[in-house]
């Protein structure tokens, strides 16, 4: 029993967490690659990507079989 509640703890179980992680790995790649000298458009772009597929990850969830309980976090 104990291992099953720790699983829940430690998996990400909403979805808007994961869209949290999505923009902050996205404003991370921007920091980083713009720290290294690439152009601050090209890095936002990049950033942008990652934040738009993780929005489009989470819509997909809805669609896919027991999406719904995942999409909405419960």
């Amino acid at each position: 029993m104990r291992s099953k509640e720790r699983q829940g703890r430690i998996g990400i179980e909403s979805a808007r967490m994961g869209l949290v992680l999505a923009t902050t790995a996205g404003l991370v790649i921007w920091i980083v690659l713009w720290s290294l000298g690439y152009s601050g458009l090209d890095s936002g772009l990049l950033a942008l990507v990652v934040i738009v597929l993780g929005a489009a990850g989470r819509i997909a969830l809805r669609y896919l079989p027991g999406g719904s309980a995942r999409a909405s976090g419960r």
